[in-house]
């Protein structure tokens, strides 16, 4: 019974025939042309402006200086992204570190 073992394992680790290698081929066309990098540029400083907007427009609704009637129906939504956003972080931070207490042994 022992010869049988050993030969089913044999067997079933040595099965080399029916494993396929499968290999993932990465093409890049083309590099972003200089007006493309300009482009990216400027979305990038437009949207880290936005984002700025917010925390400052959040930090002064926070602190009683706007009230949402104040707000454009843009910022009132962009609001909400951003609390969403950030509650969203939160909970992320706070699985990592219950995870992180989780393993301390006390």
């Amino acid at each position: 019974m022992g010869s049988n073992k050993n030969g089913f394992f044999r067997n079933l680790f040595g099965m080399k025939d029916n494993v396929e290698l499968l290999t993932k081929e990465v093409v890049i066309e083309s590099a972003p042309s200089p007006s493309q990098i300009d482009l990216m540029r400027e979305q990038y400083a437009d949207e880290k402006e936005k984002n700025e907007r917010m925390l400052e427009i959040q930090r002064k609704y926070e602190n009683g200086e706007y009230d949402l009637s104040m707000l454009t129906d843009e910022e009132v939504t962009d609001l909400m992204y951003l609390y969403h956003a950030q509650v969203n972080e939160l909970k992320k931070k706070k699985e990592t570190l219950t995870k992180k207490l989780s393993k301390i042994k006390v």
